[in-house]
């Protein structure tokens, strides 16, 4: 079955198609069973559906107003929701990059100390504990 043949099919249940549009369904209808019966269970549907009525509880309206009302409240960025979604990844990257610099700094100077890992790995003190000279 042609695609377009069976879409002018479904339009034409939307609304009116026109002259052309209508004139090759109507040709497509005659020359193609298959066609012709999809069109006929499509009416028998709709008149099936047209008999039936539907009906809703008393709350129906209640319950959807309160769901619209909950995503639209949370919908809304707090900090504390990013926070706890990115810190993983963020702790993980930041722990990551420390044993690297941690690594780096004890390839060059030959240990850990606070003087190597701030950076003054080569700083001489005098008796007072003060640094006089940095030799970096």
């Amino acid at each position: 079955m042609d695609t377009y043949l069976q879409s002018l099919l479904w339009r034409s249940f939307e609304g009116a198609l026109d002259a052309h549009e209508q004139i090759l369904l109507d040709e497509a209808l005659q020359k193609d069973p298959e066609l012709a019966l999809e069109k006929q269970e499509i009416e028998a549907l709709r008149v099936h559906l047209s008999k039936q009525t539907f009906t809703f509880n008393p709350q129906f309206a209640n319950d959807v107003t309160n769901r619209i009302y909950q995503k639209t409240t949370q919908t809304s960025l707090s900090i504390d929701g990013t926070l706890r979604r990115y810190f993983p990844r963020l702790a993980l990257a930041g722990m990551v990059a420390i044993a690297f610099l941690m690594a780096q700094t004890y390839r060059d100077s030959g240990k850990l100390s606070f003087d190597t890992l701030s950076g003054n790995y080569e700083a001489l003190y005098d008796e007072s504990g003060t640094i006089w000279s940095l030799n970096m």
